[in-house]
């Protein structure tokens, strides 16, 4: 994905930002796609740091080695944190048009005020407002994730399912995790299988009768 954008836009040199903050698999991404950026001939620079310890005079650290090298910028990490950062880059003048930041978010959480969004309500919100004028979001492309094997209106079955038996209603931004649709599909596939498999048995035991 990240190569793919690279590609679309024809960057060449990148920076790629992984937070190890909330979750191990951040890092890995980050180094993964630097990796594969590298490997295609692009030139990337990778920063990874721990958000839960990092401050703020580090974070602007991070975006000042960044700048000599490079004007576009991968994210991935806590979205609440992607925010902390922008507030610095704006600091830094790093959002008035000659940069991008593109944070993969994983989950869209409408219901978490600054988790997807500038919105936090505090002093800081019309800074980030404008900072996000910079920002390219990655997500998951629901239209792809909603249709499963079997269903083209998963996404709407699960809305309203979940509304049904657990009194919970999505937001009107929210979008549906992929993982119950990859679950979902993943068992209908099985179901297909082993009904070939079962069909294919059956064909061998000629004196039984196939179901």
């Amino acid at each position: 994905m990240v190569l793919s954008t690279a590609k679309k836009f024809r960057w060449t040199s990148v920076g790629v930002i992984g937070d190890t903050g909330t979750n191990r698999g951040h890092a890995v991404f980050a180094r993964e796609s630097a990796q594969k950026l590298i490997a295609n001939g692009r030139q990337a620079y990778l920063e990874s740091y721990n958000s839960s310890n990092t401050t703020d005079s580090e974070r602007i650290a991070v975006l000042r080695r960044l700048n000599v090298r490079a004007r576009v910028y991968f994210y991935f990490g806590d979205l609440g944190e992607f925010r902390r950062l922008l507030l610095m880059a704006a600091n830094l003048n790093m959002t008035s048009g000659e940069h991008v930041y593109i944070p993969f978010a994983a989950f869209r959480r409408s219901s978490e005020p600054g988790f997807y969004s500038w919105d936090k309500g505090d002093s800081d919100d019309e800074i980030v407002r404008q900072a996000y004028r910079s920002v390219l979001l990655m997500e998951f492309n629901e239209a792809i994730y909603g249709k499963t094997n079997g269903s083209e209106n998963f996404t709407q079955q699960m809305i309203q399912g979940s509304k049904e038996w657990y009194n919970y209603t999505y937001q009107p931004f929210e979008l549906v995790t992929p993982h119950p649709a990859a679950t979902y599909s993943t068992m209908m596939i099985l179901a297909q299988v082993e009904r070939h498999v079962k069909k294919e048995f059956c064909k061998q035991l000629k004196f039984l009768p196939c179901y």
